[in-house]
């Protein structure tokens, strides 16, 4: 069955407007990664921000083909670079992230040898949104973490620390490292009123 263009189109921008997160899965040098993103579109065009030292970038730079998804449905495209936020071109840009997105753009980060002390003090973190984003973010890794058969856990990667399978890797990145920064995640949640360590 064939489908008009308008009406893809029309279908493709509700699935945007629904849904201003989205993961990220870019490729290259036979290594794909992926991580849920805050966008923003106008029309058919979808935005996000990153930083040039990034892995995302690097791989864009590399191969800008990528693909964005969310709710079992992903769009395949073409990424390019734009200007830095606070470049005049990128003032549509702003506006609708800090819209649809003001928990996460309360200033963008400056350019190389700009005032970032300045820049963190004007950081406000939008405990909902952060929340939400922690949610998908959880779900997503447990839907992979469940999809691994026993012969996934013994694959190689390269990584930082050398080549490592797997399994060794969720051990040093996921598991010990959570337990590297306990005490940052503890003095965390006591500033907020919770308990921190379990004893």
């Amino acid at each position: 069955m064939e489908i008009e263009y308008d009406t893809l189109k029309e279908e493709v921008i509700r699935f945007l407007n629904q849904h201003k997160v989205l993961f990220l899965a870019t490729c290259a040098d036979g290594r794909v990664t992926a991580r849920a993103m805050s966008c923003v579109h106008v029309g058919l065009e979808i935005y996000f921000q990153t930083s040039r030292d990034s892995r995302k970038f690097a791989q864009i730079s590399k191969n800008p083909q990528v693909a964005l998804c969310a709710a079992n449905i992903a769009i395949e495209g073409v990424a390019m670079v734009g200007e830095h936020p606070l470049h005049p071109a990128s003032e549509q840009f702003v506006t609708l992230y800090k819209e649809y997105h003001p928990g996460s753009f309360s200033a963008p980060e400056p350019q190389p040898g700009g005032d970032y002390l300045a820049y963190m003090r004007t950081i406000r973190v939008d405990v909902a949104a952060l929340h939400a984003y922690t949610k998908a973010v959880a779900e997503a890794i447990q839907a992979w973490l469940a999809s691994l058969a026993p012969e996934d856990l013994e694959r190689e990667l390269e990584t930082p620390i050398g080549k490592l399978n797997v399994g060794q890797m969720l051990e040093t990145f996921v598991i010990w490292h959570i337990n590297a920064h306990c005490g940052e995640i503890s003095a965390l949640k006591g500033c907020q009123g919770f308990k921190g360590y379990p004893f």
